[in-house]
């Protein structure tokens, strides 16, 4: 029986067309968990990793731009926090309605959430949807210093991966872990002010290419594969706009 690991990404996609992004996502092939009864949150899971949609809130908030921040989900938030003091890492948490909820720095000093499992779902539909499906979560880091950054998720046990180079270091804890993705920024500039890790959302797929990009093209997505020097991969653009890439999974 596999290890279910200590952490698991949960990018999260702060978007204002939650019902679109959360249909495309599961065109995709990731498995709804929760919905909250005002549709503006859902929680999907992959075979590894796992995935939120959030809009703008019921009480009339406003989204400046769609953009995915990294969180990592556990399943005690306050355990989570006294481990990684031990380890040097700082995490401020409190307690929210429906779990407890933290943040902590990458290495650049910007802010990753920290998200516990949800039990209580008063307020939510629970699907029942277990992990599984053929579509593991990317979160994909652009670092200007990989190192530092291993370093740093390494203290939640996330591991590099073989195959890594200059531009590109993969890092797992585990088969359900998903992978941060660790991408040299080819002058990328950070948004201006922002204080948050935002990062970009990529998928592989356990399935041939051509299965994904059909289910896509089957829900109204302008799916393809493409090939290049480097790989062969899938492109879509999502509905926020932001072009995705689904690849092989390499495990």
């Amino acid at each position: 029986m596999t290890q279910q690991p200590t952490y698991v990404i949960l990018p999260m996609r702060f978007t204002p067309k939650p019902d679109p992004m959360a249909a495309f996502l599961e065109a995709v092939g990731l498995r709804r968990v929760l919905t909250s009864d005002s549709q503006t949150f859902v929680h999907f899971v992959g075979l590894g990793g796992e995935v939120a949609v959030h809009g703008p809130d019921t009480e009339g908030g406003t989204l400046t731009e769609p953009h995915t921040a990294l969180n990592l989900l556990t399943v005690d938030v306050a355990a989570a926090a006294n481990d990684l003091a031990t380890k040097g890492v700082g995490v401020d948490w409190w307690d929210e309605s429906y779990g407890r909820q933290g943040v902590f720095r990458d290495a650049r000093g910007r802010s990753v959430g920290l998200n516990e499992v949800q039990t209580d779902t008063y307020g939510y539909q629970d699907h029942g949807a277990v992990p599984g499906g053929d579509i593991v979560v990317t979160a994909i880091v652009y670092s200007t210093d990989f190192e530092a950054d291993a370093e740093r998720f390494g203290h939640f046990g996330f591991r590099v991966l073989p195959g890594s180079d200059e531009n590109w270091t993969a890092l797992s804890a585990g088969p359900r872990s998903g992978v941060i993705g660790l991408h040299a920024p080819f002058g990328r500039v950070e948004p201006e002010g922002s204080t948050d890790a935002w990062i970009e959302l990529g998928l592989e797929t356990t399935s041939p290419l051509e299965v994904v990009r059909d289910r896509l093209l089957a829900a109204g997505h302008d799916a393809e594969i493409v090939s290049d020097e480097n790989a062969t991969k899938v492109h879509v653009t999502d509905p926020d706009g932001f072009h995705l890439e689904i690849h092989p999974y390499v495990g």
